[in-house]
């Protein structure tokens, strides 16, 4: 199957290089919710201590799948943080 498209959230980019890489090889998004990084044709980096950045992200998931990207939102049961950003980025 594969995947339509890959969230990350305080992952280094370095240490995920060969997968970045592979993914990008079939041209699978990225958005990595960290301010760590170069935006490329199919990562960005969007810090998640910003509100905004959730639907930034969903819009732009749903302009590169040409809207038919399916996704899924995790949070730390219990932490706030967590529990607001995904509902956000649901809501956009």
């Amino acid at each position: 199957a594969g995947a339509d498209g890959i969230i990350t959230d305080a992952v280094d980019p370095n240490t995920v290089s060969t997968a970045t890489a592979y993914a990008a090889s079939k041209k699978v998004p990225i958005v990595s919710m960290s301010d760590i990084g170069t935006d490329t044709d199919t990562v960005r980096f969007l810090p998640s201590a910003d509100l905004q950045n959730s639907p930034i992200a969903a819009d732009w998931i749903a302009a590169d799948s040409g809207g038919k990207a399916e996704v899924v939102a995790a949070t730390v049961s219990g932490d706030k943080g967590t529990e607001t950003e995904a509902k956000v980025f649901l809501e956009s």
